[in-house]
């Protein structure tokens, strides 16, 4: 099979040589991640400005744009035909709750998924990873493919969004099924003088705050275990629909004037 390697951090990064060594031995990989690192760029893709591919050595590219623009270019210009995988990461950092709103990965895995290829994202959900965790999270991006490439596809539309904690862990690791937990960010907005007495801002910087419900990603984290979480592309908030409705249609007409 052909799988094509995407991420955020870039394609100097260290998560996706540890994802290419761990998926070469599932079939042959292609990798097309950013020129530069771009976490948190959510689905943003370029299309006001050109995007250049440059060749990285073997099956190896980089391009100057987004996730969602490595994505997109590797399933439609790289490769020919699709691949049968695309796996996103491994990210440097969590992607747990709120974040896979912001995530630059999950995006990547979302386009695959969107263009009707199998897609997962995968993160090492720790902040300053040893090479004892990279070791781990290669083992367990091993473990997983195993038991995924022997279960039915996802729907188009749908994918899968992995987090392995800190290392060390079990053999084998101990995943788990769950929903997306809550994360808080602290608000923090610092903003400096420049030496020409004007004003800039940075967003963020204070660590967040974990919800321990076992059932979520978050918890399965501070638990140890590798949380496996589901998601879809879909945003429609189905359980709103009949009520909205019936709130539209028992609105009065406007009176003619």
């Amino acid at each position: 099979m052909r799988i094509l390697l995407v991420n955020d951090d870039g394609i100097h990064a260290k998560g996706i040589h540890v994802l290419q060594q761990a998926a070469q031995a599932f079939g042959e990989c292609i990798t097309v991640a950013p020129h530069d690192e771009s976490s948190a760029v959510s689905h943003a893709i370029t299309l006001h400005a050109p995007l250049r591919l440059r060749n990285h050595g073997p099956n190896a590219y980089a391009v100057t744009g987004t996730p969602t623009d490595c994505a997109y270019i590797g399933l439609h210009k790289v490769l020919d035909p699709q691949p049968d995988l695309l796996l996103s990461g491994i990210n440097y950092g969590p992607n747990l709750g709120i974040d896979v709103l912001y995530s630059g990965t999950v995006a990547a895995a979302m386009e695959g998924s969107r263009a009707g290829v199998p897609s997962v994202a995968f993160s090492l959900a720790t902040r300053h990873p040893t090479d004892e965790d990279w070791e781990t999270a290669g083992r367990v991006v091993r473990e997983f493919l195993t038991w995924y490439l022997d279960q039915p596809p996802l729907p188009q539309g749908k994918l899968l969004n992995v987090n392995i904690p800190k290392g060390p862990l079990p053999t084998p690791a101990p995943f788990r099924a769950v929903r997306l937990g809550e994360v808080d960010y602290p608000p923090d907005v610092a903003s400096r003088e420049d030496p020409r007495g004007g004003y800039y801002y940075w967003i963020g910087g204070k660590p967040p705050r974990l919800g321990d419900e076992p059932d979520t990603d978050t918890g399965s984290i501070l638990e140890k275990h590798v949380s496996v979480t589901p998601l879809h592309l879909d945003l429609t908030d189905y359980s709103s629909l009949g009520d909205l409705q019936n709130r539209l249609t028992s609105t009065p007409s406007k009176k003619e004037t």
